[in-house]
């Protein structure tokens, strides 16, 4: 079966889309087509059947009447990707927008994905609860596969595994009578209520919250936050593996008491980051890059078009952004830099006014000689250029290649983040931290990968951060606080 985050890594990619098609799809002329695209983004990840019993529906106040009698409703910081939200700005107690979650934040924000917002297209917004607006959060039926009965790991997520051992548990005490399926549908929110003693109406409401919260010991404030799970999946532990140690790499549920001795991770500025990613690897053969031999790569086309938009008049070769200057220029661009001039001899009056000059080499830096000019990136513990060459390359318009001559260096400002598919040489600082902040046995190898980045997610749920899977300045400053 089909999970949220599945679907969301589907309907992510509408992200600027109009109406058109979500109007198309449900036979829409015309108007609001927030709770249309809602229909739309069901039916483009194979799982309309999920939504709305398989029909469609434009009007929010319809669709919320249906989840009401067919889905949990979830509180807020329960809710998972692609969770169905309500939004009522009056508030009277009718919705008048509908959308996505994204993810949850905290018991009173909300990260999500809508259409029809933001001007009229599909947009990422951060929701937060207020006296202004009211919303209403129902759990679709999604559930993975291959759950199994095990300890659960203590980490204050409420995800599959944890209803899933909610099940287990309520059928072993006689509340739960339908199937071991991770859905946490109105059949296991009632028999949590029947299990905690309120009503059993399949609505997690804040009596349900307050209810569990005093069954398993926990502060009964109503929010069934991080702090609730966390105490929740400690008690399922205590109840149902009564005599096992916490599972192997599960996360500590006590804070840090002393500070970490090693070196932390400095940040990528933008330019080695926007450099990289526009930038073929170091080793790609002539012919994929080359002009003549094959397309240009699809991040730097795209960043030429906005950067330089006249670029189709330069000539035959310097249309797709063969020289260094164009390169340089279009990164210093995506980096913040607006007024970035193309041309060496231009450059070299732009840069020493812009930037600050420097003797010794940092990720990110500008480097100049009087015929060339290059991004300076540190790659895998080696130090490396991301550059372009019109003549050497015949038209090449990007290549990360080992360090070349140059005379002088300028440093731009401006840092951005680790995330998936760098291989910056600050990664592997950023991997020893982790390691000796949750023990997650990472190759210390520099390449940002799955394991890099599910471990900063569980950095972030237990610092109280947004969970995006990415290390930048927020999460550097916790780093720097944190004790152990």
């Amino acid at each position: 079966m089909m999970t949220g985050a599945e679907l969301y890594n589907i309907i992510k990619k509408n992200k600027g889309m109009g109406g058109a098609k979500p109007r198309a799809y449900c036979g829409m002329k015309g108007g609001a087509w927030c709770c249309a695209y809602v229909c739309y983004g069901f039916n483009q990840g194979g799982a309309k059947n999920l939504w709305y019993g398989g029909k469609k529906v434009t009007y929010c106040p319809t669709a919320i009447t249906w989840c009401r009698a067919n889905l949990a409703e979830i509180p807020l910081y329960l809710a998972m990707p692609c969770d169905v939200i309500f939004f009522d700005w009056q508030p009277n107690g009718t919705p008048d927008h509908i959308g996505f979650v994204k993810n949850r934040i905290s018991t009173t924000s909300i990260e999500t994905h809508e259409g029809n917002t933001s001007g009229g297209i599909v947009a990422e917004k951060t929701r937060k609860v207020g006296a202004r607006c009211k919303m209403w959060v129902f759990r679709p039926h999604f559930a993975p596969t291959g759950l199994k009965e095990k300890k659960l790991a203590e980490d204050g997520d409420f995800g599959y595994n944890t209803i899933y051992m909610t099940q287990v548990f309520l059928k072993k005490k006689g509340y739960y009578k339908g199937s071991l399926d991770g859905i946490l549908g109105k059949a296991t929110v009632k028999s949590m209520q029947a299990w905690a003693g309120v009503a059993q109406d399949g609505s997690w409401q804040k009596k349900t919250s307050v209810a569990i919260q005093k069954k398993i010991s926990a502060k009964s404030d109503g929010e069934f936050g991080k702090n609730s799970v966390l105490a929740y999946q400690k008690y399922l532990n205590e109840q149902l593996f009564p005599n096992q140690s916490s599972p192997s790499g599960s996360a500590t549920t006590t804070k840090p008491t002393a500070s970490y001795s090693g070196t932390f991770p400095t940040l990528p500025p933008k330019t080695a980051k926007n450099a990289v990613d526009i930038a073929y690897a170091y080793g790609t053969k002539l012919s994929v890059y080359k002009y003549h031999g094959g397309k240009p790569k699809g991040t730097y086309k795209k960043a030429l078009e906005k950067v330089y938009p006249d670029r189709k008049k330069w000539g035959a070769k310097s249309k797709v952004g063969a020289s260094c200057d164009v390169f340089v220029g279009t990164t210093l661009r995506l980096s913040g830099y607006s007024k970035t001039p193309r041309g060496l001899s231009d450059q070299k009056t732009w840069l020493p006014k812009n930037l600050t000059a420097v003797s010794s080499l940092k990720n990110g830096d500008v480097l100049y000689r009087s015929n060339h000019v290059a991004i300076y990136v540190e790659l895998k513990g080696g130090k490396y250029v991301a550059n372009a060459h019109h003549e050497k390359h015949d038209g090449a318009y990007g290549i990360i290649e080992k360090l070349c001559k140059y005379t002088k260096a300028y440093r731009p400002k401006g840092d951005s983040y680790f995330s998936k598919g760098d291989t910056f040489t600050e990664v592997k600082n950023l991997q020893k931290f982790l390691n000796w902040y949750g023990g997650y046995k990472l190759a210390e190898d520099y390449i940002f990968g799955s394991a890099t980045e599910n471990a900063v997610k569980d950095f972030q749920k237990k610092e109280g951060l947004s969970v995006t899977g990415k290390f930048g300045a927020t999460e550097l400053a916790k780093a720097k606080a944190v004790k152990k």
